[in-house]
C-alpha cells in the first residue's frame, strides 16, 4: 500500500466550514472516549453502541447520523488497539488533529480530479473538492486501485490522505544479502557496499547541540524555534534514510537480511552511547525497506544479531576486531563490518550465497553518483571478487 497527501482546491466559505466539521467531529470523539472509557465492558460492542449513539445523535443534532457512527467506529477502533498492545490507560485518550477517516457514506465519486464529500452546513448535500494533482499522483491514479481515504486540516488548509493498493510482486530467486548496521558506518552490505554517512553525523550532532542550546533558555521564542528544529530533524533524517534505503535497493538479490536491533539500546550501556545511538535511524531504515522492497519483487526479514561482529565468517575461531578490521586466527586481515554482513547472511540463509570477499586494505571511493546525494558509498576493488562460500 502506497500512501499520498493531495490538497483539496475549495472555496474560502467551504474550506472554513469543513474545517469546523472536522473540529465538532474531534470534540464529538473526545467525548465519545470519556464515555467508553468508564464503561465496565469495553469489548462488547452493541454495549458501547447503546451507550454513545444517542447521546451523540442529541449533543451533536447537526451531525449526520453517518458521522456519529464514524465517530463510534473510531473510538472502538482504538480501544482495540490499546487491548492488542496491552497498555494500561489511566485516562481516556485524547484525538488532537483534525482528521476524519472517510466511508462509502461520507464521500462520492472519488476519480482521479476529485472526490464530493459531505456538505457540513446542509444535510443531503455533497460539495465538490478538486485535487492539486502532481505527476506522481497522476500515474498512481491510473495504475492502482484507492482506498477509503482520510480528510485532515493541516496550517488551515485542507488534504486528502490516498491510500493506494499495490500489489506486491513476487520474490525474484532466493538470493539474499547481508546487512550490517553501525554508528562509525551507517551500513554494510555481504556485496561490500559500504555507507560512511559522515555528513549524516555531523549534521545531527550539528542539531542536537542547536537543540540543547534552546533548552536552556526556557522562553517561548526558544520552544517555538526548539519544535522548528525537532520538525527539521525528523525531516532530515527521513530523507537521508530513504537514499540509503534506494541504494541497498539496487542490488540484484531479493532477501534483504537485517539486524534485529531493537533490544540494543539499554541503560547500563551509558547516556553517551544511547544518545550516539539514538542519532542513527536503524528502525526507519528497516520500516523504509520493509515497504518499499515488495514493490520491486523482495524481502526484508530480520535475524538475531548476536555475536555476528565477532564472528569468523568462515567457522574459524573467534578473531580479534579492532575498529574496522577484523585479524582472522590464521593472519587474514577483513574489512569487520563487512565479515559481519556475512555472518547475518549465513544467519538466515544456509544454502550457497554469493558474497565479497570482506579483505581489508581493497576498498576506494566510488566516482559514480549525483552531486546533490549527501551518502559517501565505497566498493570493493578489483582484487576482491565475488565468490561463493565453500
Amino acid at each position: 500500500m502506497l500512501t499520498y497527501n493531495i490538497e483539496l482546491v475549495l472555496t474560502n466559505e467551504q474550506r472554513s466550514n469543513y474545517i469546523e466539521f472536522l473540529e465538532t467531529y474531534r470534540n464529538m470523539v473526545n467525548d465519545t472516549y470519556k464515555v467508553v472509557f468508564n464503561l465496565e465492558n469495553r469489548n462488547n460492542m452493541k454495549l458501547i453502541h447503546d451507550a454513545i449513539y444517542k447521546k451523540n445523535r442529541q449533543n451533536y443534532s447537526d451531525m449526520a447520523a453517518q458521522t456519529v457512527i464514524r465517530a463510534e467506529r473510531e473510538v472502538i477502533s482504538t480501544y482495540k488497539i490499546i487491548r492488542s498492545n496491552k497498555h494500561h490507560i489511566t485516562e481516556p485518550p485524547i484525538k488532537k488533529k483534525l482528521s476524519m477517516r472517510l466511508d462509502k457514506c461520507l464521500y462520492s465519486k472519488f476519480t482521479a480530479t476529485s472526490i464530493r464529500l459531505v456538505d457540513p452546513k446542509k444535510k443531503g448535500y455533497r460539495i465538490i473538492a478538486r485535487f492539486k494533482l502532481y505527476d506522481k499522483i497522476n500515474e498512481l491514479f491510473s495504475k492502482y486501485k484507492v482506498l477509503d481515504p482520510l480528510v485532515f486540516s493541516r496550517d488551515n488548509r485542507l488534504f486528502l490522505s490516498v491510500s493506494f493498493n499495490v500489489p506486491e510482486l513476487p520474490e525474484k530467486g532466493d538470493s539474499s544479502l547481508g546487512i550490517d548496521l553501525g554508528i562509525k558506518r551507517l551500513v554494510a552490505t555481504s556485496d561490500g557496499l559500504l555507507i560512511k554517512g559522515k555528513e549524516f553525523i555531523k549534521h545531527k550532532r550539528k542539531i542536537r547541540y542547536n537543540k540543547r542550546m534552546l533548552q536552556s533558555k526556557r522562553t517561548k521564542s526558544a520552544k517555538r524555534h526548539l519544535k522548528r528544529l525537532g520538525r527539521r530533524e525528523r525531516n532530515f533524517s527521513k530523507n537521508y534514510t530513504h537514499h540509503i534505503a534506494n541504494q541497498i535497493l539496487k542490488t540484484d538479490k531479493s532477501i534483504l537480511v537485517m539486524e534485529d536491533l531493537s533490544s540494543l539500546k539499554k541503560p547500563n550501556r551509558g547516556k553517551k552511547f544511547n544518545n550516539k545511538l539514538s542519532q542513527i535511524p536503524f528502525r526507519m531504515l528497516r520500516d523504509i525497506l520493509t515497504y518499499k522492497a515488495p514493490h520491486i519483487g523482495k524481502n526484508v526479514v530480520t535475524v538475531n544479531p548476536a555475536n555476528t561482529s565477532k564472528n569468523d565468517y568462515r567457522g574459524l575461531d573467534r578473531g580479534t576486531r579492532q575498529g574496522c578490521r577484523y585479524y582472522a586466527v590464521d593472519g587474514k586481515v577483513f574489512d569487520s563490518d563487512i565479515n559481519a554482513a556475512i555472518n547475518i547472511l549465513h544467519r538466515h540463509s544456509k544454502h550457497d550465497s554469493s558474497f565479497v570477499e570482506p579483505i581489508d586494505g581493497f576498498y576506494r571511493p566510488r566516482s559514480q553518483g549525483c552531486v546533490n546525494d549527501p551518502i559517501v558509498t565505497y566498493n570493493t576493488g578489483s582484487q576482491a571478487g565475488p565468490f561463493r562460500d565453500q
